[in-house]
């Protein structure tokens, strides 16, 4: 499974940016990786940046956005707190008899 894309990282705006400095982030890299301005760019680039400024400045796409990072940064955690001893996952020796 691949992991998602950053658009904050993409964008090169801090998480709590206001959405004035992120249409100003996505305008200057706009110009930077337009496939019809610049020899150097991709589409793929210039399809990456116009999705991560269409999520983060609406206010809605960006809240899901958000939760959805901070469930990612969480799932690793996550097989901890769904196994239990009772379905064989010990962690110490159990003492016979006890």
């Amino acid at each position: 499974m691949e992991k998602p894309k950053d658009y904050y990282v993409i964008l090169g705006v801090e998480r709590n940016a206001s959405t004035a400095a992120i249409k100003r982030a996505f305008r200057r890299l706009a110009k930077k990786y337009h496939p019809d301005l610049s020899a150097r760019a991709t589409t793929e680039d210039f399809q990456d940046l116009q999705a991560a400024y269409e999520t983060l400045a609406d206010a809605e796409r960006r809240r899901r956005y958000d939760e959805s990072l901070v469930g990612e940064l969480f799932k690793p955690l996550s097989w901890s707190f769904v196994r239990s001893p009772a379905a064989g996952d010990l962690r110490r020796p159990v003492r016979p008899g006890r």
